[in-house]
């Protein structure tokens, strides 16, 4: 099971927690000291979907924001961060099938050494239930739970043409 199907995704917003972790590592305590996130503008779209082992019940869309107060810029290149953040993106996060828009930043330069940085970033993100008989959501006669489910992948396809 990957970060993206464990059981704390279900916490508000489990790709801007896996961000916001990924910084920590990368950026050290002394930047991330001044970073704070939260989700804004937040959407529920209701696309319940059967994916075998439990259902995405619906998606949610949001806008993370992490916020750096006093951000270092002469001693942290902020083309840096905007590379980390872009690369994890990347590596991450399915953009292009959602068509998400590119991360937003705004700059405030508080004095010659410091800026205030906010960066948005478009996220969407499954919400996903497993039946479960002592669950508190109730959907065509069934009780579920918030919880991932195992997905399957097919690992091999036959096929057989049969010309007439």
């Amino acid at each position: 099971m990957n970060k993206l199907n464990s059981p704390e995704q279900f916490k508000q917003g489990y790709m801007l927690r896996m961000l916001s972790e990924y910084l920590n590592e990368k950026l050290g305590s002394g930047i991330c000291k001044r970073m704070t996130t939260e989700m804004d503008r937040t959407e529920l779209q209701l696309t319940t979907k059967n994916m075998g082992q439990g259902l995405n019940m619906m998606v949610m869309n949001y806008d993370a924001d992490i916020h750096f107060e006093s951000f270092p810029f002469n001693k942290f290149d902020p083309a840096t961060l905007y590379a980390i953040i872009g690369a994890w993106l990347m590596d991450n996060d399915n953009r292009d099938e959602y068509d998400l828009a590119d991360p937003d930043v705004q700059v405030a330069i508080e004095d010659e050494s410091n800026a205030e940085l906010l960066i948005t970033i478009e996220f969407r993100e499954p919400i996903m239930v497993v039946e479960d008989p002592d669950g508190l959501i109730e959907l065509g006669g069934k009780s579920y739970k918030i919880a991932p489910y195992e997905i399957w992948v097919a690992e091999n396809f036959e096929m057989e043409v049969i010309k007439k």
